[in-house]
């Protein structure tokens, strides 16, 4: 079972994942899940949900469009235990192998214009004078 951070959004997984608004209201069935699940989490907004697997990998669904899968993020050599969203668009999870990582999930949530605006922003400008062979 997985709380979001201000108690308004739940999810449970086991063989399926649900996700449904604390306050009541229609359950969302979010498919089946994939390897074994060991823990779960929604974000504040009840958009994404985090699922930890057996298997190291943590699953990273739509909670808004059916549970559509946005990503599935490897790094860890052995069964990932625990999930948990952080503010400004970061994902934790925890292994047993130790470690614990730190995901962006930006490229999942804002768009591509907004990201290419980014990028050139970031981007080392060159000087762009011609040279010639004279």
């Amino acid at each position: 079972v997985g709380v979001s951070d201000r108690g308004d959004w739940v999810a449970v997984a086991g063989a399926t994942v649900a996700l449904r608004a604390a306050s009541g209201g229609a359950v969302r069935h979010l498919g089946r899940a994939a390897a074994g699940v060991q823990d779960v989490a929604v974000d504040a907004a009840g958009r994404l949900v985090a699922v930890a697997h057996i298997d190291g990998a943590v699953s990273v669904l739509d909670g808004a469009a059916g549970g559509k899968l946005l990503a599935t993020l490897h790094g860890h050599r052995q069964r990932t235990v625990a999930v948990r969203f952080l503010p400004g668009g970061m994902l934790a999870s925890a292994s047993w192998d130790g470690s614990v990582r730190l995901w962006s999930l930006r490229a999942l949530t804002a768009g591509v214009a907004e990201l290419a605006a980014e990028v050139d922003a970031a981007w080392p400008k060159q000087d762009t004078a011609a040279a010639t062979l004279d």
